[in-house]
C-alpha cells in the first residue's frame, strides 16, 4: 500500500501506538497529524477521516467494528484509483484485525504481518499453531487447489478456506492455495 500510494501506510493498535508501518518516513510533523487523525476516527462515530499536514494528504479509516485498530495512510498526492486501493486495504486489515478477540486469531495475525514484513518462517512457525502427530511434532496441511473448469475466484477461495478452517487462503488466476 505504502509502494502504491508512494507515501507511508501505519496500523495502529486500539491504544493508538504504532503496530507497523512501511514507507517512506514523512517529518515529525505529518507523523504527528496522522497519529491524531487515528486517534479522531477511533473516538468518533465516522470510520473514515481526511486532512492535510505540510502539504501530505492524510487519511485514517477504523477498522472493524470498534475494536480501536486504524489504518493511517500520508500521500504526497492522490491519483485516481489510490482511494480505492486504500479502501480495499483498510477492508483486508479490519479482516485480519478482527480476529485479535481470539488468542489463536491474534497470533495468525502476526504472524502474517511478520511473514510480509519479512521475517523466516521458521521464526513464525510457533504462531501458526498447527496439530501435533503422534510423535508429538507439529504439522501443517499446505493446500494447492486447481478448478476443473473456469478461473478461481474470490468466493470459491472463500469457501475452500472456510472448509479447511483457514482464513489464510490466496486466489490466483487458476489456482487457490
Amino acid at each position: 500500500l505504502a509502494g502504491r500510494l508512494e507515501g507511508r501506510a501505519v496500523l495502529y493498535g486500539p491504544e493508538g501506538t504504532e503496530i507497523a508501518a512501511a514507507g517512506r518516513e514523512p517529518g515529525a510533523d505529518v507523523q504527528r497529524a496522522l497519529a491524531e487523525l487515528a486517534r479522531f476516527v477511533t473516538g468518533h462515530t465516522s470510520s473514515t477521516a481526511t486532512d492535510t499536514a505540510a502539504g501530505t494528504r492524510l487519511t485514517a479509516y477504523a477498522l472493524g467494528t470498534g475494536r480501536g485498530f486504524v489504518l493511517g495512510v500520508a500521500a504526497p498526492h492522490r491519483g485516481s484509483g489510490d482511494h480505492a486501493v486504500a479502501s480495499i486495504a483498510a477492508v483486508l486489515l479490519s479482516l485480519l484485525t478482527g480476529e485479535h478477540q481470539s488468542g489463536t486469531g491474534a497470533a495468525r495475525s502476526s504472524a502474517l504481518v511478520r511473514l510480509l514484513l519479512g521475517a523466516r518462517r521458521e521464526e513464525v512457525a510457533p504462531l501458526l499453531g498447527g496439530a501435533e502427530d503422534e510423535d508429538g511434532v507439529t504439522r501443517w496441511h499446505v493446500v494447492h487447489a486447481r478448478r476443473d473448469t473456469g478461473t478461481s475466484d474470490a468466493v470459491s477461495a472463500s469457501a475452500l478456506g472456510a472448509a479447511l478452517g483457514s482464513p489464510l487462503v490466496d486466489a490466483a488466476e487458476d489456482v487457490v492455495r
